[in-house]
């Protein structure tokens, strides 16, 4: 399943179901209207009902205060796998959905890859652990980063910088850095790594 836009208009819907979730209540159509200062009431069925088709929610028709959140909706997409060895091309098809999360504040920001590879074992980023990532921002020094590589490719690794010199380092001395120019992009901060023991 390709991971799918949604609207501003839909994003502040979901964004005040989610506020009221997070406060243990479920909000009416008129809150909703009057919350996101829609005009009609049309609106509202339109934009929840778009939100059900793309998987958001679910709606019992006839029932009052009968939204329910899914998964999709509370959790972060798992687009794929991101190699933490040589650069290789990552699939941002979405795998599932991580709704265990330690703030909802930035949940829209943030998605998470499946780690392929040895490069960053020293970093502690192994083979199959789950990154999740901060969408775009400026990188730091010593920040561990997913970076786009020739826009086909991705890789994990620490950002570096020396004067004007920025370059991409493994945490595995059997691996080379990649030098940063205008075929890299940096597309966000790793802020966590979590791995299941089986």
């Amino acid at each position: 399943m390709k991971r799918l836009q949604i609207s501003p208009h839909r994003e502040k819907v979901l964004d005040f179901i989610r506020q009221s979730a997070e406060e243990g209540s479920v909000p009416s159509r008129q809150e909703i209207q009057k919350y996101c200062r829609f005009k009609s009431p049309h609106a509202v069925t339109y934009h929840l009902g778009r939100l059900m088709r793309d998987g958001y929610i679910t709606l019992k028709e006839g029932v009052a205060r009968s939204i329910q959140l899914t998964d999709k909706a509370m959790g972060i997409p798992i687009l794929g796998r991101v190699p933490a060895g040589p650069a290789q091309e990552a699939i941002e098809d979405v795998e599932g959905y991580i709704t265990h999360l330690p703030s909802a504040a930035f949940r829209h920001k943030l998605f998470a890859l499946r780690v392929k590879g040895d490069s960053m074992i020293d970093a502690h980023i192994a083979e199959g652990d789950l990154v999740i990532v901060e969408s775009w921002h400026t990188p730091e020094h010593g920040d561990i980063v997913v970076a786009r590589i020739d826009s086909d490719q991705t890789t994990v690794k620490e950002f570096r910088r020396n004067g004007s010199t920025m370059e991409l380092m493994p945490a595995n001395p059997k691996y080379q850095p990649i030098p940063i120019d205008e075929n890299v992009q940096i597309i966000g901060k790793v802020i966590e790594v979590r791995r299941t023991y089986r």
